[in-house]
């Protein structure tokens, strides 16, 4: 009966994890694709070029994180980082000058980052570690990134 239960939770995690795994693939193409079309003339495009740059460098250290096999506190943490550069870019854009195509971009990768934190977070809850916290490492921390 244990060892069902673990194996339940074992092919759970598994899932989790894929799922991480697509939706960061997913954040991978729309911020090549922002990266690409965003133009460097104007100080907030370079601003905002930083920050993807940022968002960029953090998921990829998700990305390796888990291809890596790395213990589940690591990934948690490295989420966290991605959904604090996400946020970060999203609140900057919020008040700009931004268009709204780039915009509703950045929104829909802050978005995508909270489909991360959310997997993550369902995998914490089931018994793999942080403690309930959530993916920022607040309790009941506001996902909303408002």
């Amino acid at each position: 009966m244990l060892s069902e239960e673990m194996e339940d939770t074992s092919s759970q995690n598994n899932a989790n994890l894929a799922k991480v795994a697509k939706v960061a693939g997913d954040l991978d193409e729309l911020l090549r694709a922002v990266m690409a079309s965003l133009p460097t003339a104007k100080p907030w495009q370079r601003q905002l070029g930083q920050y993807l740059l940022d968002i960029d460098r953090q998921l990829q250290i998700l990305r390796m994180s888990i291809s890596m096999d790395r213990p589940f506190e690591e990934l948690v943490e490295s989420a966290g980082q991605l959904q604090s550069v996400l946020r970060v870019a999203q609140r900057y854009l919020a008040a700009g000058r931004a268009d709204l195509g780039t915009k509703a971009a950045v929104r829909f990768g802050f978005e995508l980052g909270q489909q991360i934190a959310a997997a993550l977070d369902l995998q914490a809850h089931q018994g793999s570690g942080s403690g309930g916290k959530h993916i920022d490492g607040r309790r009941g921390a506001d996902q909303s990134g408002e």
